[in-house]
C-alpha cells in the first residue's frame, strides 16, 4: 500500500546523468523483493534521451519508492514492467504491473508524497492510472533539461573579461530548477550570485546588499517580480543609482514588455536562458548605461552655471 510522510522542501544536488541508467539501478534494488514473491522486473528503453540535469540520489530514491509498492501488489508469477519513453521535451518513466482477482487487497492507494515532491521539484510529474483490464500505471514525467543545451555558451564572452568585470547578481526565482541552472552558468562565468525563491526575498536582500544586475522572475510566491521590481525602484531613488533589472519570463503570457517597463524593469529574457544571450543582454545594458551617463553629463555641462 501507498503511505504518505509529512511534507519537506526537496533540495536538489543536479548532476549530468542517465535517466535510463538511474532507472535501471533504482528497480534492481527491488530484485531481491520480487525473486521471492516471483514477480519478474524488466526495464526497456523506446526513446534515446542525451543526458539529462538531475538528482541522481532523489530520482533513484523515488524511482525506488515507487516500484516497491508495485512490486508488494502485483501478483505471483507476474511482472513489473518499468518503461522509458516521452519526447525530445518530455521523458516519461511508466511502471506498469497488473492487478489481481482481488483488486480491493492489492489496488495501490495515495501516491506516496515524498517521491511526488522530489518529481515536481525537478519540474515533473505523477500520476497512478488503472487500466481497463485490471493493470495499474505509475506514469512519472520529467522535463528534459540537458546540460550541453542550456549552457552551450559558457566558455564565451565575459570568460576573458578582467575579474573586476565580473558582476554580483541577485537572482530572483522561485523554481529551484530553473535557480540552479541560471546560478551554474552565471558562476561558471565567473559572477557572484546571490540566490533568493520570491519577491518578498528579493527586496530584503537588495535592501542589505550591493548588486550589479537583478534577475526577477515575474511569478514568485508572497510578492511578483513586479511588485518587487516597483519597491526596489523606491529604494534606488533614496541612494541615487539605479540598477538594472531584467525580467525572467516563462511564457508569452508573462512577456508583457509594457508591464515590465512600468514595474521598472530594463529588459527581458527568456527562460531557460543561454549563454550567449545573457551576454548581449549584458552588452546593451552596458551600452544604454553608458549612454545616458553621456547625456547627463551633456546636459549638466549646457546648464547655466
Amino acid at each position: 500500500m501507498f503511505t504518505g510522510i509529512t511534507p519537506e522542501r526537496e533540495e536538489l544536488d543536479l548532476e549530468q546523468v542517465s535517466l535510463l541508467d538511474l532507472a535501471r539501478g533504482a528497480m534492481e534494488l527491488s530484485r531481491a523483493r520480487a525473486d521471492a514473491r516471483g514477480v519478474r522486473l524488466n526495464c526497456n528503453s523506446f526513446h534515446s534521451f542525451p543526458p539529462m540535469l538531475l538528482d541522481p540520489h532523489r530520482i533513484s530514491e523515488a524511482v525506488h519508492a515507487l516500484v516497491e509498492p508495485a512490486v508488494a501488489s502485483a501478483p505471483e508469477n507476474t511482472g513489473v514492467d518499468l518503461m522509458l519513453t516521452g519526447r525530445n521535451e518530455k521523458a516519461e518513466l511508466v511502471i506498469t504491473w497488473r492487478g489481481s482477482p482481488q483488486p480491493v487487497a492489492n489496488e495501490p492507494g495515495p501516491l506516496p508524497d515524498r517521491p511526488r515532491r522530489i518529481i515536481e521539484a525537478h519540474g515533473g510529474t505523477l500520476a497512478l492510472e488503472t487500466g481497463a483490464g485490471g493493470g495499474f500505471s505509475l506514469r512519472l514525467s520529467l522535463p528534459v533539461i540537458r546540460p550541453a543545451m542550456q549552457m552551450d555558451a559558457l566558455d564565451t564572452g565575459l570568460q576573458d573579461r578582467e575579474a573586476d568585470e565580473h558582476l554580483h547578481i541577485l537572482l530572483a526565482e522561485d523554481s529551484l530548477m530553473n535557480r540552479k541552472l541560471a546560478a551554474s552558468l552565471l558562476e561558471k562565468k565567473g559572477h557572484l550570485v546571490t540566490q533568493v525563491s520570491n519577491g518578498r526575498e528579493a527586496v530584503s536582500a537588495f535592501l542589505v546588499g550591493h548588486f550589479d544586475l537583478v534577475l526577477m522572475d515575474i511569478q514568485m510566491p508572497l510578492m511578483n517580480g513586479h511588485d518587487a521590481t516597483e519597491l526596489i525602484r523606491r529604494m534606488d531613488s533614496g541612494r541615487g543609482e539605479r540598477v538594472p533589472i531584467v525580467a525572467l519570463t516563462a511564457s508569452e503570457v508573462e512577456a508583457n514588455r509594457q508591464r515590465c517597463l512600468e514595474s521598472g524593469m530594463d529588459a527581458m529574457l527568456s527562460k531557460p536562458f543561454k549563454g550567449d544571450e545573457f551576454d548581449r543582454l549584458l552588452e546593451r545594458l552596458k551600452s544604454e548605461a553608458f549612454e545616458a551617463h553621456r547625456t547627463q553629463l551633456a546636459k549638466r555641462d549646457a546648464s547655466p552655471a
